[in-house]
């Protein structure tokens, strides 16, 4: 009988962790996984940017309306040899010996009007999903927009591969 009872209670277990995690293991976008403790700040924008063909990535996402990247980090010397030192000055606050920095990048093939995205920070078991929803009008400007999010973690040495972004565009009608 006891054995019984222990094998519903750990089957219990069991499915309310996959209703925290995806097929990978990392945490779904719901309220019970989210990441209060991530600090989300506007790292960079580069809105109305040069004509696609002009710009050095367009080959790698020329058929997507929207490419993401993101790259952890777990120094200033790393970040200081990186794509990203000339906006240090715009990063928050960062204690490396707690804390992991990502950056995170969304690319557009058309225009991203201020306040038409969201980042927010899931986490469960030491993974981390970052989800980015980015609104659309009836109406999108044909031009390169390029944004940058700098995310910083309270937990060192976070791996790429702990982290999954995942891009959510809504349609909204801009009045």
């Amino acid at each position: 009988m006891y054995w019984v009872a222990c094998m519903l209670l750990f089957a219990g277990c069991h499915e309310d962790e996959n209703e925290l995690l995806d097929n990978n293991g990392f945490p779904k976008v719901t309220e019970n996984n989210l990441d209060a403790s991530a600090l989300i700040k506007e790292f960079f924008s580069h809105k109305g940017g040069d004509y696609p063909a002009q710009n050095p990535a367009y080959q790698e996402w020329e058929e997507d309306s929207y490419k993401t990247t993101f790259t952890c980090f777990h120094s200033p010397d790393e970040l200081k040899e990186s794509k990203y030192a000339a906006g240090i000055e715009n990063l928050p606050p960062i204690e490396w010996q707690t804390q992991t920095l990502v950056i995170c990048s969304v690319y557009s093939l058309t225009a991203i009007c201020d306040e038409c995205f969201d980042f927010h920070v899931y986490k469960h078991s030491d993974k981390y999903t970052i989800d980015i929803t980015m609104y659309e009008g009836d109406y999108n400007i044909q031009m390169v927009d390029d944004i940058g999010v700098a995310i910083v973690l309270a937990r060192k040495d976070i791996k790429n591969g702990d982290v999954k972004l995942v891009l959510n565009s809504q349609r909204i009608k801009l009045e």
